[in-house]
């Protein structure tokens, strides 16, 4: 039943789009994509790759904290591979193949090649999170007090479990109901990664810079998508939207997707209307976005995933 459960998940999101796309009016969708200036696109596709570019910095500065040494090049093919990878999987749990990839490049130790990496998925949440305070502020008006206290709860949540997670000996309290039912030939395994990973944790200070360059990183995110909204005509103030759209963002990483197809769509649909925007224009808008994104990161990625330098990871 389970197995049954987790096939069907991904699926549920691509409902509801196809759902969204029926009742705006698939005709209606098409003549607004024919309708869109194709002048912004290009500078959507430029600010999308600066994103990429400095995602990636982010990581090297935190894999340089760590003290290990591998050029911007071999990062920037990792992060998009672990983004190609990401892109195909609920969650986007794909991403942390990069741990196998930096891993095989550098020849360190699983554990310690996952510390930037899993340290770089916290700041990526703490920053949504931050932006998405933000934007249950500008739209409290529009919504339940209830769902404001909700979300601030599961930030705060989320910010006491990274202070379990940051230390070695709270960490090892919650993780030996874990380590109980694991089989006996994987508790050694287990055992040293976890002391590899801690091993080679980063202090907070250095946590400070990362996280103020993932905030400027999801910024030129939703720029490039402002771009897309200012090609439909679409009368938004620039603020109010850079700081609703990690609202939606944070919907789409519920597994009941691939990619967040659906859950992003519908949520924009709702976020939005409170501006007066059409749920055709949103949802052209939300796919365009999307497709620009993932044909830069699948065709990259892709490329780079199956080239012959990274054969052997395969």
């Amino acid at each position: 039943m389970l197995k049954k459960a987790n096939k069907i998940l991904p699926f549920i999101g691509l409902g509801i789009l196809a759902y969204l796309i029926y009742k705006s009016g698939p005709q209606i969708i098409l003549n607004t994509v024919f309708e869109m200036n194709l002048a912004f696109l290009p500078i959507s596709a430029v600010l999308f790759l600066l994103y990429l570019f400095l995602q990636t910095y982010k990581w090297g500065y935190l894999v340089r904290k760590q003290g290990i040494d591998i050029d911007f090049l071999s990062l920037f093919k990792i992060y998009l591979i672990g983004s190609f990878y990401g892109i195909i999987t609920p969650g986007r749990v794909g991403n942390f193949i990069r741990i196998k990839y930096l891993k095989t490049r550098t020849g360190r130790k699983s554990g310690e090649c996952s510390v930037s990496i899993v340290i770089d998925k916290v700041l990526d949440f703490m920053a949504l999170f931050a932006l998405t305070s933000i934007g249950m502020l500008l739209l409290a008006n529009y919504i339940s007090y209830k769902i404001f206290l909700a979300v601030l709860f599961i930030f705060l949540s989320f910010f006491a479990a990274l202070l379990i997670f940051m230390k070695k000996k709270t960490s090892r309290v919650i993780l030996k109901a874990v380590w109980r039912i694991l089989p006996g030939g994987l508790k050694g395994k287990a055992r040293e990664a976890f002391n590899t990973f801690y091993e080679n944790m980063i202090e907070w200070k250095g946590f400070i810079m990362p996280f103020f360059i993932t905030l400027l990183g999801w910024v030129l995110m939703y720029s490039s998508t402002y771009m897309i909204a200012l090609s439909l005509d679409m009368n938004i103030p620039y603020f109010s939207f850079i700081t609703i759209l990690p609202v939606a963002t944070l919907i789409s990483l519920i597994p009941i997707t691939v990619g967040g197809w659906g859950t992003r769509e519908a949520a924009l649909v709702v976020l939005l209307s409170i501006f007066g925007a059409q749920s055709n224009t949103v949802i052209v808008m939300s796919i365009t976005a999307s497709l620009i994104g993932y044909i830069i990161t699948s065709v990259l990625g892709a490329t780079f995933a199956f080239s012959e330098e990274f054969k052997a990871v395969r």
